[in-house]
Parts: C-alpha cells; structure tokens; sequence
C-alpha cells in the first residue's frame, strides 16, 4: 500500500478530524497514568487488604480499556496516513515531501493549524515554520 503524504493544505484539511482523536488520546493518557501510578502503588505493597484487592483488580480492568481505547485512536490515525510520537503532549506527524525529499509537517495537540515541519530525523525540537512553495504531496 502506497504511504500517504500531506501538503500542507491536505494536513490541515485533516486536522478538525485529527484535533478531536488526539484529544481522545491526550485525555485518556492522562486518566491512564493517573491510574497506572495508583496501581503501582498497590502493586509494591507486600499485603493488600480485601479492598485493597479489589481496587486493584479494578484498576486492572481500568488500565486494559485505557489501553485498548488508545490503540483504537491510534489506528484511527494510522488509517488516515499520520503518526503520533507523543500521547503526553499530542505531537502528530504528516508524512510529507519538501523539496523533493521525505519530511514531516509536525501539529502538537492546542495549536489552530499545521505550520510546522522537521526533517525525518529531527523531531519537534527540529521544527520550521512551513513555506509552503517547497511542499508537494507527491
């Protein structure tokens, strides 16, 4: 299957669409590590008492829906051509072409558009404000 790439005008078509499952995402990583820590701290103790126990199993079935619920969001985004490389600050990547190589328009969760890009190797502290004549989606 031939991989999507995104002009900067395609990436922010996309992002009304995008901004709501990162959304999803952000929100439900922060409940998640929230829940995992408090499992954690069940989890070092030597002896649980029965509520103790029971809160624990709770958390259990809390952090697999937590889980499965993220890999539903991520794959939503994965069917639309993008990748998330951060669920604490929702970083996405659109896969795009500058200048005729491989590059990546980059969007972090709060921000109105898509007007940044970075090399493939770079990441987000690598980030450039767009121009969009050296972009195709070629």
């Amino acid at each position: 299957m031939k991989k999507k790439v995104f002009s900067p005008e395609e990436a922010n078509r996309a992002l009304p669409l995008v901004k709501r499952i990162v959304a999803d995402i952000v929100e439900r990583h922060r409940a998640f590590s929230v829940t995992r820590a408090e499992y954690a701290k069940l989890q070092s103790q030597k002896v649980l008492e029965a509520s103790q126990r029971s809160r624990k199993s709770e958390l259990e079935t809390t952090i697999k829906s937590s889980v499965s619920e993220m890999q539903g969001f991520v794959a939503e985004l994965e069917a639309l051509g993008i990748s998330i490389k951060s669920f604490e600050e929702g970083l996405i990547d659109f896969p795009s072409n500058r200048d005729g190589r491989e590059v990546c328009l980059c969007w972090k969760h709060g921000e109105d558009s898509v007007d940044f890009w970075h090399e493939r190797d770079e990441g987000f502290a690598g980030r450039h404000p767009i121009e969009k004549a050296a972009f195709s989606a070629k």
